[in-house]
């Protein structure tokens, strides 16, 4: 995900920053609401980050094994966005509720 600066300092307009979201099957999405989410420096931005599919489970010698999907987000440059949670886990009786994550544009 790309979060991009579009108002405050002019040096810092225009500015993005990449987040990276690790997905385990890549045949799944991560949906995120809005998308992308507008950041303001000073202020704090949120969205919210579901699954779109129920994740998988396994049956491992006789025990049904539940799959988590974790999702890890952050900051390339903690001077400019702060992010958090940093973490976010989703299993198979929560994977269609949406999580909130909070992107706080660092006033400099």
């Amino acid at each position: 995900m790309v979060l991009t600066v579009t108002k405050g300092a002019p040096e810092y307009v225009g500015q993005q920053q990449r987040i990276p979201l690790n997905v385990t099957d890549e045949l799944r999405e991560i949906v995120l609401s809005p998308d992308p989410p507008a950041i303001v420096e000073g202020r704090d931005s949120t969205y919210t980050v579901r699954l779109s599919h129920r994740p998988a489970s396994s049956l491992v010698g006789g025990h049904l094994l539940e799959q988590t999907v974790s999702v890890s987000t952050y900051s390339s440059d903690e001077r400019v966005l702060s992010i958090r949670p940093a973490l976010l886990c989703f299993t198979t009786d929560n994977w269609d509720v949406a999580q909130t994550v909070t992107v706080t544009g660092v006033t400099d």
